[in-house]
């Protein structure tokens, strides 16, 4: 490997990595997402809706799902050689036996706590100790899904800290729940509060 210095200089440095091999006639379009593990490699083929399994020793190629899916964009495996496809387009995430025989389905998980209006795209996927999953969803800001290996959603972790101004303090302080819906629905802005609050407590806020 060369590398160019400051003064514009090259000078040979030791390589970053060695090419193992290249696979140049798989045929793939747009691929989003790989992992190497288990003596091979898993390809998340979106542009193609479909995910390959490549024998590094072998150079042997299989498709799992076939026409099954629409949009996958992320792929891995686990120890037992299970794969794990998550399917954005479907809204789905598909479990593989090792032989490439799709053995479960992961959908948008049904429990309240996961959200009514919350969707299920998820992007990413990794899988979990019992068979199941940790998932990045597209627009999630919730945290990383976890379900497990029943697809039984277990929470959300590693979630996004939202700090709260001034007035969103004051909102949530004094307004009832039906207010404060109806002030995020209408976009109101705090100069307009006043028009939420109680007369009581716009006594309380405003000496009033």
């Amino acid at each position: 490997t060369k590398t160019r210095t400051i003064d514009g200089e090259e000078a040979v440095s030791q390589d970053a990595y060695t090419v193992y091999g290249a696979y140049t006639d798989l045929g793939l379009n747009v691929p989003q997402d790989l992992y190497v593990g288990n003596g091979k490699l898993y390809i998340a083929d979106t542009g193609n809706s479909r995910a390959l399994v490549v024998d590094i020793e072998s150079g042997g190629v299989k498709e799992l799902g076939d026409g099954l899916m629409k949009e996958p964009r992320g792929i891995a495996a686990d120890e037992d050689g299970r794969i794990y496809v998550a399917d954005t387009g479907n809204s789905q995430v598909y479990r593989f036996t090792a032989e490439g025989e799709l053995e479960f389905t992961f959908e948008r998980p049904t429990e309240p706590f996961y959200g009514k209006k919350t969707s299920f795209k998820p992007i990413k996927v990794a899988p979990g100790d019992d068979g199941g999953v940790y998932l990045v969803c597209e627009g999630s800001t919730a945290g990383v899904v976890q379900i497990n290996g029943y697809g039984n959603f277990l929470g959300y972790f590693a979630s996004n800290n939202v700090d709260m101004s001034f007035w969103e303090k004051v909102v949530d302080a004094v307004l009832t729940e039906e207010q404060k819906a109806a002030f995020r629905a209408e976009g109101r802005q705090p100069g307009i509060l006043r028009e939420c609050v109680p007369r009581q407590r716009q006594a309380d806020l405003y000496g009033e």
